[in-house]
């Protein structure tokens, strides 16, 4: 039975966070329309697309979406054609990665990569560099509540089971061959055992154990490549020693920005640790217009609260109230905002609170800024693609960032912009991508 990984204790987590990410949807569609094509539209005769499209139900994705992905895959439809494209370097002290592209363009996606990894003290290398050094493998997990040692051995020894791996006190990571993951996941189903995040994996030899300052880097850089739309894995072979997974959980900061709004609220949560920001959930609570307004401030408690009670901010940002000629708009918003104070005090969080135009100066430099304008650079700040949808999502986020923002230099949270020598404008970039523009 394998030992102990710090590193797989974070992409654990990492894995759940990105779930939350607008990108997992195009990740997935793109995974099964390769499948479908290389393999064919029947999931029961095509392991990989079985695979792909249980990932796709996992997540939550509409049949609809998942049946078209098929069909453009098979050709039933019309869509675009992805290339698989696998790329091989090496990130700080001398870290191994492999990266798992799907890609319409092939130039942009190189250049995309190349860019990320010299931004990042990364460096590409020749095909099969590090690629040696990786073994292709079916793994998932097992909840330890959901069966002990002795009977996943049981069970699985005669499904395909080649190693049992403890590298999460909560978790057994089970490893097999590739063709026995199906074997494994189908006798776990028959034995009603529970487990999750199915997948093929590339598994290092052997690790590297890195310390705070240079797991840091790495996984800054592996962040940096996820957030990108063409990438649909990257792997290492390293590992974080204990004193530096101690180092890492003490300085990081979590914030929760909050939106109110009596019919749509939206809310963020970004983490900041030694300058890398992260988003780790993001959303809009949606509430009933025929439901009182009562009823409607209870949900919202209630849903901020389970957001809390899951990543653990420190502190909440709340945007100050607006002026408004509708008194009884006013002063529901007013009440939202007090059912806000009052779970923060009652979680004891630092609450903190920014009018609308000292959120705008401190995302763009711009009191008067437009909202188009806050979420290009709020997406530019946190390495999304596109900017978030809808604008109380981006405006929350944008709360969040003010307040990790605030009596820090901003030039340590852009360091895109740092490296490009300067971004562009936004009438340049509504000129140059007007398809990306949220309205």
């Amino acid at each position: 039975m394998s030992g102990h990984s710090k590193w797989a204790t974070i992409k654990r987590k990492k894995a759940v966070t990105d779930q939350k990410r607008g990108s997992l949807f195009t990740k997935l569609v793109k995974e099964i329309t390769i499948s479908a094509r290389m393999g064919g539209g029947d999931p029961t005769g095509n392991p990989r697309l079985r695979l792909a499209v249980d990932t796709a139900r996992d997540n939550s994705m509409p049949m609809d979406n998942i049946s078209r992905a098929i069909k453009k895959g098979t050709g039933e439809l019309e869509g675009v054609t992805y290339d698989e494209i696998t790329y091989e370097g090496y990130g700080p002290a001398g870290i191994a990665l492999i990266i798992e592209t799907a890609t319409d363009n092939r130039n942009r996606t190189v250049a995309d990569i190349r860019h990320i990894m010299s931004r990042n003290n990364g460096s590409l290398g020749e095909s099969g560099s590090v690629g040696w050094m990786f073994h292709r493998k079916g793994t998932l997990d097992v909840p330890v509540s959901a069966a002990g040692e002795d009977r996943l051995m049981e069970v699985l020894l005669d499904a395909g089971l080649e190693d049992l791996n403890s590298d999460d006190e909560h978790y057994f990571t089970v490893i097999t061959d590739i063709k026995d993951l199906e074997n494994v996941k189908k006798a776990l189903d028959d034995s009603k055992i529970s487990y999750e995040n199915a997948k093929i994996d590339l598994i290092p030899e052997n690790y590297i154990e890195l310390e705070a300052e240079d797991a840091r880097k790495v996984i800054k850089l592996i962040d940096a490549l996820e957030s990108n739309d063409d990438v649909q894995g990257v792997y290492s072979n390293m590992d974080i020693s204990e004193s530096a997974m101690s180092s890492l959980n003490e300085e990081r900061m979590v914030v929760l920005g909050v939106d109110p709004g009596s019919l749509n609220t939206g809310y963020g949560v970004i983490s900041q640790s030694s300058g890398v920001l992260s988003i780790l959930v993001c959303g809009v609570i949606r509430l009933n217009p025929r439901r009182t307004h009562a009823e409607r401030i209870g949900e919202i408690y209630r849903e901020l609260e389970a957001v809390i009670d899951e990543f653990k901010p420190q502190r909440l940002a709340l945007e100050t109230a607006f002026l408004s000629r509708n008194v009884q708009s006013a002063l529901k918003l007013g009440q939202v905002r007090g059912a806000v104070i009052a779970l923060a005090m009652n979680q004891h969080l630092e609450l903190h609170e920014y009018a609308p135009r000292e959120v705008k100066s401190a995302i763009t430099g711009r009191g008067s800024a437009s909202k188009e304008q806050v979420a290009f650079m709020v997406a530019r700040m946190l390495g999304l693609s596109l900017p978030p949808k809808p604008f109380d999502v981006t405006d929350a986020l944008g709360i969040a960032l003010c307040d990790l923002l605030r009596g820090e230099s901003r030039k340590a949270f852009l360091p895109a912009e740092k490296a490009r020598g300067g971004g562009r404008s936004w009438s340049q970039f509504v000129a140059a991508s007007p398809d990306k523009v949220v309205r």
